[in-house]
């Protein structure tokens, strides 16, 4: 397998044939999870993306971003579920113990399982490294006491990469690990939040109270979880990325359609030169946005991409998504302001893109910092 074109013609039959609009504009109103058509997904092969050869895998983390692309065009919470799968798979697959591999490397790929990310908290956002979640050893285990906030898809979750601090004496990155916990652990207890959008994958609150770990499940050295929660997140960029690129391409795609079929003032909505400007403008950063991607896609398959070029392209596409649903929605009018169009869903939907996995004001310090960096150095020579 790859993602040629005739692999990729394969895909969108299968997205086509199992995931038409209708799929997602129901499980978005029911807030249902796509769980059943995660396993469909992967019974196909396509969860093994980038995975070595030995995982059963083909291609590389380039691969996987193309299909996270084209499943975002059809289903964006599909999307999101494979897309942690992904980037779930790749922090096992650098940081993980033969045994922590073994145990869930095959059920993510296998759409089994679903994964899920418990960093922030109530009182540590975008300053992740001040996390108050901690864990004392106990014997062989871990004693986890404390709160996270807005970890999408926990509930339903088979394993979670939780963030700690371990040394209660070091504040800052230094005192944080990482556990791969399950979500149904005793001790663990959780509520949904009522959110804006994301109303199929959902994002609750989650509560530790006394929750034993084994020393196993611990991903990564102890103390140096930070290091995890860096790699994570460049790839989590990434394919946060790739799902924008995807969405906005489809809202673009029915948009265009919309108009050509639409009559107003005479003649048809896309004749109108303001409403040719806006889709236009789409068009433009899609093809810079989807140039980009790429570029550092294939940065991370040959070893690893910077953190600052991970943020710029996840700040670009994620902000041209909103401004993409924004247009979209006021070029459809009345009738993209109703359930019946995607406009809706995505506007609410994009709102997120700008906030998670790192909000677009943080991106900026991260971009600016590495631009900063040497001219800093030299100034202070």
């Amino acid at each position: 397998m790859s993602t040629d074109p005739e692999y990729v013609d394969s895909l969108r039959k299968f997205l086509s044939n199992e995931s038409p609009p209708e799929v997602a504009r129901r499980q978005d109103q029911l807030k249902l999870p796509p769980l059943e058509l995660l396993r469909e997904f992967a019974n196909l092969g396509y969860l093994t993306a980038g995975l070595p050869s030995e995982w059963g895998g083909f291609g590389t983390f380039v691969d996987a971003t193309r299909i996270m692309e084209e499943v975002a065009k059809s289903n964006l919470a599909l999307g999101h579920l494979a897309g942690r799968s992904v980037y779930g798979v790749q922090a096992l697959l650098q940081f993980g113990t033969d045994q922590q591999k073994q145990r869930w490397i095959p059920p993510l790929s296998e759409g089994t399982t679903v994964f899920s990310i418990a960093l922030t908290e109530p009182d540590s956002g975008s300053d992740a490294a001040s996390i108050r979640t901690r864990a004392a050893k106990d014997g062989d285990d871990w004693i986890i006491d404390g709160e996270k906030i807005f970890a999408s898809s926990f509930e339903y979750a088979g394993v979670s990469m939780v963030s700690v601090r371990t040394n209660p004496d070091d504040h800052g990155r230094g005192g944080i690990s990482t556990f791969l916990v399950e979500p149904s652990s005793p001790g663990i207890s959780c509520e949904r939040l009522e959110t804006l959008g994301d109303w199929a994958i959902g994002t609750y609150r989650v509560f530790f109270d006394n929750v034993r770990i084994s020393s196993e499940n611990l991903l990564g050295d102890l103390h140096q979880g930070w290091k995890v929660i860096g790699g994570h997140l460049a790839r989590e960029r990434i394919i946060m990325s790739a799902r924008a690129i995807g969405a906005t391409q489809s809202l673009l795609d029915e948009t265009a359609q919309y108009v050509c079929n639409r009559r107003q003032f005479g003649k048809a909505l896309g004749d109108h030169q303001a409403v040719q400007h806006k889709l236009a403008d789409i068009q433009l950063e899609l093809q810079v946005a989807r140039s980009a991607l790429y570029d550092i896609a294939r940065e991370e398959s040959e070893g690893g991409v910077k953190f600052a070029a991970a943020a710029a392209v996840k700040v670009f596409a994620s902000e041209m998504y909103l401004r993409a649903a924004n247009s979209c929605l006021q070029v459809t009018g009345g009738f993209g302001y109703t359930t019946d169009f995607s406009a809706e869903r995505h506007l609410r939907d994009a709102r997120v893109y700008v906030i998670g996995g790192g909000s677009s004001e943080v991106m900026r310090n991260i971009i600016a910092r590495e631009l900063l960096r040497e001219p800093r150095a030299q100034a202070e020579r």
